[in-house]
């Protein structure tokens, strides 16, 4: 041993492929087929944005807790959607 410490060598692509796994099964799960139930939470989701947002431009002067709970469901709206998305159903229904 010559006393110094080698670094750490990772397996050549290690990590390209478990991120190449991960990123694939994302892709999947957003290009599967949704459940009924999670569209309608889906859509429920997008129309909380939207009223949200005409709240948040609107030009008229809006009390201040309107405003603040404006934000808040817009951000609700937008995980629920985003959750609902990626939700599948079961293999075994599917098929």
């Amino acid at each position: 041993m010559d006393g110094e410490a080698r670094p750490y060598e990772e397996p050549e692509g290690f990590w390209s492929d478990a991120l190449n796994q991960k990123t694939m099964s994302i892709i999947k799960r957003v290009k599967a087929p949704t459940p009924k139930l999670f569209k309608k939470i889906r859509n429920l989701g997008l129309s909380l944005v939207g009223v949200s947002a005409v709240l948040l431009a609107s030009q008229v002067a809006l009390p201040g807790a309107l405003i603040k709970a404006a934000g808040y469901i817009a951000v609700a709206g937008g995980i629920a959607s985003a959750v609902s998305q990626v939700t599948t159903g079961d293999k075994e229904k599917q098929q």
